[in-house]
């Protein structure tokens, strides 16, 4: 939304009293990334919104995402159930840049919205990236203004080191044929899988040039792998990296994943010339996510649900009310040119690597057009290896562990609506999350999340716990699943929804079920049939 400021209503500080902040804010050009919290005591806000001034003079609407787990504020806030759950995120791409001035933060509490201000914004939030020399001092004076002496050294020394850091990159030594790696450095399946990516072309005697973008300062990290170590250089916007990489001798590019780079159809262009250029140049590109298909790269909608690649019409309809499931890359919105620039990288691969057959059918949907001889499955160096068998307990009620960091895309809503189904049935069911859970388990007594946990601790503590059997309860379809090779390896019944990889794998374990449909009512009723046969 452009246009005036709109007014949702003032705050009545009478009636109750927000705790906010937006502790970190980075902004280069038109693009922002930042993260904060808004806490009402007396109940969970809804639909949180930046709306900020334009230079241009138009106000912006940006939607705010999930900010994760927030633990300091459980501890902060021990009295309040959902103050795990008030963290926010937000990144986007804006159509000018930021004016200085007051934004907003906005959010729906029942049927009324609040505004919380944000005065000096962007300068009195944001993280300074390296000033103009021209301007260094006037800027240095206002930095100083707004958030005082420490900040603004601190401004500086970061300007200059940015400064020398560019300096010292025009005069790199750059490797001979190298292997280029990009990655998106999210953590997850994908970034495990090339870090073994990057250790073949290691192993091989090759220089690997590695680039990962960098969410919390919006530039991108090169990593420069040789015999002799490891180098690092920053580059702040998308068409210095391409460039860098132009001048590279390097005859193989490796594409693991493009989520959070900047302007992904211009990378994938980047790409498909690079590899027609010369005969000998080797592309591969790595089926992690579903990138490829929708920039809703989990394929989950606006409504939070598996799309099942629908008709492009439904994809229109859906993409400008999805920032979550794009997590605020959302500024190519066409999905047919979406799909025409990854029809021409894809068409340009010597090799497209997936991790199970579930994954090639989703992406024959939206580019029916592959070589048949262009994708190969590829097997994965099992997840599980060093975890010991633990010893399900056969009780009541039956105790149900969830692994990892739950988000929407990994089923956090589909998991708090599990646990309400569990209080309606008097609870046969109790649900144990380790690892952290988006928005929190909403004061559930049949929902515990007990944090991170290590991977030496896990099978000691899943005992502990009494856990009788696990859940993976991924909206999206999964590409593979470490996670379902971790439960296997410990020999714990486990139970998945009937998309994407895992049923491949669990449709052979023995203690394995796949639970059908996405109705929560119903998939509770089949794990918990699940929990009772297995007491038998």
């Amino acid at each position: 939304m452009d246009g005036a400021a709109p007014s949702f209503g003032a705050l009545d500080e009478g009636k109750m009293t927000c705790h906010y902040s937006l502790d970190s804010l980075a902004v280069r050009g038109c693009r922002l990334f930042g993260w904060g919290f808004c806490l009402d005591p007396l109940s969970e806000l809804k639909d949180g919104k930046l709306l900020l001034p334009l230079v241009d003079g138009r106000w912006h609407e940006i939607a705010l995402l999930p900010g994760g787990y927030r633990e300091d504020l459980v501890l902060s806030f021990p009295d309040v159930p959902h103050a795990g759950a008030a963290g926010f995120m937000l990144r986007a791409t804006l159509p000018a840049s930021p004016a200085g001035g007051e934004a907003k933060l906005c959010f729906r509490r029942a049927e009324e919205w609040i505004e919380l201000p944000l005065p000096g914004f962007p300068d009195a939030f944001a993280l300074p990236q390296t000033i103009p020399v021209r301007s260094v001092f006037q800027r240095f004076l206002q930095i100083r203004r707004q958030r005082g002496w420490g900040a603004a050294l601190k401004a500086a020394l970061r300007g200059g080191m940015q400064r020398l850091a560019g300096l010292r990159m025009l005069n790199v030594r750059w490797p001979t044929r190298s292997v280029i790696l990009l990655d998106h450095g999210m953590g997850g399946g994908a970034t495990r899988y090339g870090e073994s990516r990057l250790a073949f072309w290691l192993s091989s005697g090759r220089t690997v040039v590695k680039v990962v973008p960098q969410a919390s300062t919006l530039d991108f990290r090169i990593e420069i792998y040789d015999g002799s170590g490891r180098s690092e250089l920053s580059v702040p916007s998308q068409n210095e990296l391409l460039e860098i990489l132009e001048r590279l001798d390097a005859d193989v590019l490796e594409i693991n994943s493009l989520v959070g780079f900047e302007d992904v159809p211009a990378v994938t262009a980047w790409a498909s010339v690079w590899r027609r250029a010369r005969q000998n140049r080797h592309l591969r590109f790595n089926l992690h996510d579903f990138h490829s298909v929708c920039p809703a790269f989990t394929l989950v909608d606006s409504d939070g649900r598996f799309c099942g690649v629908p008709k492009k019409e439904r994809c229109v309809e859906c993409l400008p009310k999805n920032a979550i499931s794009t997590l605020g890359l959302d500024i190519h919105r066409d999905i047919a040119e979406w799909r025409g620039a990854w029809r021409d990288l894809l068409a340009a691969c010597d090799h497209i690597a997936a991790f199970s057959m579930p994954s090639v059918t989703l992406l024959r949907r939206a580019h029916p057009e592959l070589r048949s001889g262009q994708v190969g499955i590829v097997g994965h160096e099992g997840g599980g290896k060093g975890l010991r068998r633990v010893a399900p307990a056969k009780v009541r009620p039956g105790v149900v562990a969830v692994l990892g960091h739950i988000n929407r895309a990994k089923g956090a809503d589909l998991l708090r609506a599990l646990a309400e189904a569990s209080e309606i049935s008097g609870r046969p069911l109790e649900f144990i999350v380790f690892g952290t859970l988006e928005g929190g388990g909403a004061g559930l007594g049949s929902l515990r999340v007990l944090g991170s946990y290590t991977r030496e601790t896990l099978c000691d503590r899943i005992e502990a716990a009494g856990v009788s059997l696990a859940l993976l309860p991924s909206v999206c379809p999964e590409t593979y699943s470490y996670v379902v090779d971790e439960i296997m390896e410990m020999g714990l019944p486990l139970a998945v929804l009937d998309r994407g990889a895992p049923p491949e794998r669990v449709r052979h374990y023995p203690l394995g079920r796949v639970l059908k449909g996405d109705d929560p009512s119903s998939l509770f009723i089949q794990l918990l049939e699940f929990s009772e046969a297995l007491r038998k």
